[in-house]
């Protein structure tokens, strides 16, 4: 069993660890987009007033989302 602690196997674990982080990180801009979406529509018809708070504490600063109510790119991809 390697453990991080020995030789080489640090750096693979670290990149291992990255890389799950960075598709977890991916994955979750991808659903805020699609909850964003599917609430925004909500908001369009009507129907849901009271969802307009919970949209705009979700995309703070329009980080998903522009005034426009257009997406930007996935946020996840932009660099750090």
């Amino acid at each position: 069993n390697s453990t991080l602690g020995t030789g080489g196997t640090a750096p693979a674990v670290k990149a291992r660890c990255e890389m799950e982080v960075d598709r977890i990180e991916k994955q979750f801009d991808e659903c805020v987009v699609f909850l964003l979406r599917i609430l925004s529509f909500k908001l369009n018809v009507g129907h849901f007033p009271h969802l307009a708070d919970l949209v705009t504490r979700i995309n703070y600063n329009h980080y998903y989302m522009s005034d426009s109510g257009s997406f930007s790119a996935i946020p996840g991809s932009r660099p750090r």
